[in-house]
């Protein structure tokens, strides 16, 4: 996913709170970011392997939580 269209999806987030934590989730190789050159530039991000764990563990514990 474009770094712009994730800031986009985010609105009620600045873009710089948005990047800085793409950036934490890179440091912690939860995802990656490609950057290809322009013009423009555009950088993308996506799930890495232990990022594709997470997101499962995650819908697992979603399923069992209550609803409301």
């Amino acid at each position: 996913m474009r770094s712009l269209d994730i800031a986009k999806a985010l609105p009620e987030l600045s873009r710089a709170v948005t990047f800085k934590r793409l950036r934490e989730l890179q440091d912690l190789e939860i995802v990656e970011r490609v950057v290809e050159p322009g013009p423009p530039i555009e950088s993308w991000y996506s799930l890495t392997d232990t990022g594709h764990r997470l997101s499962e563990a995650a819908a697992i514990l979603e399923s069992l939580a209550p609803s409301q």
